[in-house]
């Protein structure tokens, strides 16, 4: 038994004990040093361990021995170490290890990593965080995302030790630190309800499952098949392909009372091979007793067109993806794709005891379907297929459950290839699929300027040249898709000298450094705030701000927005009096002295000044000469920006403006509401343009 196995059957044995002593008493933590790291950095003896970890909070002699004889069969060892911290005196801080081959463990060893995918897939909104394990879930507010959170862990079973929200953007993100080990088994696929019912005469089961994610070549490793049993004998079958995660099966000659078993089967992909890894026994619900009628209720059926319309109220409207329809394997009790030509999708399954089919032609043409002559309703009859007009209602709506419908994608290609990392001056293919009108398409560049912004829909493609070092960010966004990559791209490799007759070797070049992001701080620039200039002294020439006082005047100041990490600018000033005094600021209101040249004599001359900036989004330049004409102070409008990030709104701003969006902006900017970030008057009047139609950069 190897590690991962190892792990599942210690899920499968802790799997909704409840007894503390037992395995109820057992924490993991994503990153135990992390959340220890006060305890840490006191002093504690040993240190908390920088890993995932599988920990009981009392000595291991406290659990039951026959506990810990389950625990050690499957491989592992129990460890018991006392954490020495010197809080106030000595804390003894005593735990229980389990630990591998003396050895904690990774995320992927536990499984964990599955647990973000699992949250994608059942459409929760996972959003990024500082902290481990760097994901959690979003809400309008901390409140929210406590209950989006919690709503997702009883969606799946699993169940949370400790957690905490953190701000990110207009809302929260609330994330986990710790999970109860007596939940982790529902990390793997089971169900997740069965629900018997009857109509219209026939006995249905709506079925949803919990599924396990994992992915082998960037698709899912596995699908599923639902068999429903009544005692040995097999009454129907339906598969499930990821990300559906639900169906409706009819249940052809239940019994009439009793109960039926439904046994989830887990296949992998690459092999085919089978294991059941959940079983439900449900009671046959009584039947209703029908409304005598002169004549029998004839079985509800379909039309072509009611089947075209059905397809398009459940997939919105969205075209079937074919990519995730399996072209090889069985053919039966499944969505198919058949290369043609012309290429066309089918199922072929059994209504009670008869074989029934259905084809999507022309599939690759048209989709999703439009036309009722490329629908094929087959019966089987004598060893031979027959075209018929309708179907059961009933089973043709749970097949048509079961299409996977497209959702937008984005692939970034350099030279034919799927890649995240790439080297400068190399052509860019970026290729969308699915997209909905109205998408639009942006590429950013490291720094901060739009490569390429379009609207687009359907599938296509568009390319540009990565010239810059670092890193872009490319989106293709919609209130129905969002999608994102990032391309790190990395200057191309020196070349090799070429040797010469004589034995001195040719040198390398020392390669040119990145330069930092650019900003013109002009005063129609998205980073310029205000300028206060009570006395009129400040004017703005080609490349500079410019300050000459007369006696008496105020010194004027600049304040801009602007985040990152350093900020390094320009100034030139004349003889022989002048000074600058550099401030920061979040709020607009409380300022700290970040640089300040106090007044000095000197001659005249041009220097460059570096400050730090981190931490502040605002930035007050406050520039002071002598009251001679000969006495002025200029600093330049071009600034550079190491480590530069988005300016707040950018963040903020959604993929598409509403006018509740608008009246947000302005409940902020009239100090009604808080949106986590100042709100000036020309972004109200900015993201109205956009509403209009118009542009605004927000200041990328």
């Amino acid at each position: 038994m190897n590690k991962r196995e190892a792990v599942k059957e210690l899920y499968r044995k802790a799997y909704g004990n409840r007894i503390y002593e037992e395995y109820a008493g057992f924490l993991i933590y994503e990153n135990m040093g992390f959340y220890f790291k006060r305890w840490n950095e006191e002093g504690a003896s040993p240190q908390y361990p920088n890993a995932t970890t599988i920990t009981f909070d009392d000595e291991c002699s406290d659990l039951k021995q026959s506990v810990r004889n389950e625990i050690t069969a499957l491989g592992f060892s129990l460890v018991d170490v006392v954490h020495k911290v010197p809080t106030n005196g000595t804390l003894y801080d005593r735990r229980c290890y389990i630990k591998w081959q003396g050895q904690h463990f990774s995320r992927e060893d536990l499984f964990l990593d599955r647990i973000k995918e699992l949250a994608e897939l059942l459409g929760y909104d996972v959003r990024s965080v500082s902290k481990p394990p760097y994901w959690g879930i979003y809400g309008d507010t901390s409140s929210d995302a406590l209950a989006n959170f919690e709503a997702f862990l009883d969606e799946t079973g699993l169940l949370w030790a400790s957690a905490e929200a953190e701000r990110r953007g207009s809302g929260y993100v609330y994330f986990p630190k710790s999970w109860y080990l007596n939940r982790m088994f529902a990390l793997f696929a089971h169900f997740k309800s069965v629900d018997l019912y009857w109509k219209d005469g026939y006995l249905y089961a709506d079925v949803s499952i919990i599924p396990n994610v994992e992915k082998c070549n960037g698709a899912y490793c596995y699908y599923y098949k639902i068999r429903v049993f009544s005692g040995r004998t097999k009454l129907t079958e339906g598969t499930i392909y990821l990300p559906t995660i639900s169906t409706t099966l009819l249940i052809p000659s239940p019994p009439s009372e009793g109960s039926i078993v439904f046994k989830l089967v887990e296949i992998e992909k690459a092999t085919e091979s089978e294991e059941v890894v959940d079983e439900v026994e449900k009671t046959v619900p009584a039947k209703p007793t029908p409304t005598p009628t002169p004549t029998p209720t004839p079985m509800p059926t379909m039309t072509k067109q009611e089947f075209i319309d059905k397809i398009n109220e459940v997939g919105g409207g969205k075209p079937i993806d074919l990519d995730k329809i399996p072209k090889s394997g069985s053919n039966v009790n499944r969505w198919f794709y058949h290369a043609g030509p012309p290429p066309y999708i089918s199922y072929y399954g059994y209504v009670g005891w008869k074989l029934y089919g259905i084809e999507i032609h022309n599939i690759d043409a048209e989709n999703p379907p439009s036309n009722t002559s490329n629908i094929r309703f087959l019966e089987s009859s004598d060893a031979h297929w027959e075209d018929i007009q309708t179907i059961d209602k009933g089973w043709a709506e749970a097949r048509i459950r079961e299409l996977p419908f497209a959702t937008c994608s984005l692939k970034v290609k350099v030279e034919g290839k799927e890649v995240t990392e790439t080297e400068a001056h190399k052509t860019v293919d970026i290729e969308y699929k699915y997209a909905p009108s109205n998408t639009t398409l942006k590429v950013i560049s490291p720094s901060y300027e739009y490569v390429l912004r379009k609207t687009v829909s359907g599938s296509g493609s568009e390319s540009f040249s990565a010239d810059e070092v670092g890193t872009y960010f490319i989106y293709l966004q919609n209130e129905d898709c969002y999608v994102t990559k990032e391309l790190r791209v990395k200057a191309p490799p020196t070349p090799t000298p070429t040797p010469t007759p004589t034995p001195t070797p040719t040198p390398t070049p020392t390669p040119t450094p990145t330069p930092a992001p650019t900003l013109i701080l002009s005063s129609d620039s998205p980073f310029f705030v205000r300028v206060e200039d009570p006395s009129g002294v400040l004017t703005e020439e080609d490349e500079w701000w410019y300050s000459n006082r007369s006696e008496g005047d105020a010194s004027p100041r600049i304040i801009m927005r602007v985040r990152g990490d350093k900020l390094k600018f320009r100034i030139r000033r004349g003889k022989p009096w002048n000074a600058i005094k550099v401030e920061g600021s979040s709020d607009l209101k409380n300022w700290v002295k970040l640089y300040e040249e106090a007044p000095i004599i000197g001659v005249e001359e041009e220097k460059e000044v570096v400050v730090e900036i981190k931490n502040y989004d605002f930035i007050r330049f406050t520039l002071t000469d002598g009251d001679r004409s000969y006495e002025w102070i200029r600093l330049s409008k071009k600034m550079f920006v190491e480590g530069k990030k988005p300016l707040p709104l950018c963040e903020w701003l959604p993929s598409k403006i509403t006018s509740i969006d608008i009246a947000e902006l302005v409940l902020a900017f009239n100090g009604i509401k808080d949106l986590g970030f100042v709100v000036l008057r020309k972004d109200v009047e900015g993201v109205a343009e956009i509403y209009k139609g118009g542009e605004y950069d927000c200041g990328w």
